[in-house]
């Protein structure tokens, strides 16, 4: 099924990594980024998802609704953020 001399396993660890400093790079950076991306990106989506609930919430209460629009207003600079960091992400994973 597979051209002679092509595997379909996964390369080992030692035939990704050509030299020592590719090897140290690859172990110390690549494990802890997209841990830390991850945890960025869902940071920024739980802040968006509680600053919409708070500012439906404080929709519900009678009452002035210059509090609910402030809270509406953070979610608008909060969504960009998020964005923005996702978008980052995604980019640095291509390379």
């Amino acid at each position: 099924m597979w051209p002679q001399g092509l595997s379909r396993a996964a390369p080992e660890r030692s035939e990704l990594a050509t030299t020592p400093a590719q090897t140290i790079k690859a172990d110390s950076f690549g494990a802890a980024m997209p841990t830390f991306a991850s945890a960025l990106v869902a940071i920024a989506v739980i802040a968006v998802a509680a600053t919409l609930l708070f500012g439906f919430l404080n929709l519900a209460r009678p009452g002035s609704g210059e509090r609910s629009q402030k809270l509406m207003r953070w979610r608008v600079g909060l969504q960009l953020f998020a964005v923005a960091v996702i978008v980052i992400v995604l980019l640095t994973r291509m390379h």
